[in-house]
């Protein structure tokens, strides 16, 4: 989303190898957008809060595989440092992060959270729709629905997730999970 930032995002994916091979769902906030951002519904009470980002995101995941039949095999989720949604929104830091170390780490910490937080919803999501076509494929004895039900299956079985962290200037930090010693 942020201007700044679009030629070094499709350089980041250019260098995966994904030219032209993958599709782009933005959010302001990236993880925490997605996760924490609800919004007011259109008509109605002004108070009232649903996190609509989330609904999408996964539907977006889902018609993107069950629907259009994209081979997804990983789902990247591109943070990048100073984030005016995180200055922002984010539930506990409410100003600019500082140049310093500790506020390069802080920010980094805060990112690090909701790509981790996104990253495991994601991975949840995916086991679900994998085992609900299993469930189908293991009670359906024969037929098309069997043979659909073992195509989504297949679809949905190790998506893997990976998280980066983009500065300024275009350099990207893949983003591990400490407690498990694994990048996720």
């Amino acid at each position: 989303m942020d201007r700044r930032l679009l030629d070094n995002t499709v350089v980041f994916m250019n260098n995966y190898n994904l030219i032209n091979r993958y599709d782009q769902v933005v959010f302001a906030g990236a993880a925490l957008g997605v996760m924490q951002l609800g919004s007011s519904p259109v008509d109605g009470d002004p108070v009232a809060r649903h996190s609509a980002w989330k609904d999408v995101f996964f539907h977006h995941l889902k018609i993107a595989i069950d629907d259009l039949e994209r081979k997804i095999k990983d789902v990247f989720i591109l943070e990048h440092r100073d984030c005016g949604a995180y200055e922002h929104f984010h539930p506990y830091h409410r100003q600019p992060y500082c140049e310093d170390d500790a506020g390069q780490n802080l920010e980094k910490q805060h990112h690090c959270e909701q790509a981790f937080l996104l990253a495991s919803a994601i991975r949840d999501y995916c086991q679900e729709q994998y085992n609900q076509s299993k469930h189908v494929y293991e009670t359906t004895r024969c037929g098309e629905e069997r043979f659909r039900a073992k195509k989504r299956m297949e679809a949905w079985q190790d998506i893997r997730v990976k998280c980066f962290l983009m500065d300024l200037l275009g350099n990207v930090e893949h983003l591990c999970e400490t407690d498990s010693a694994q990048c996720c």
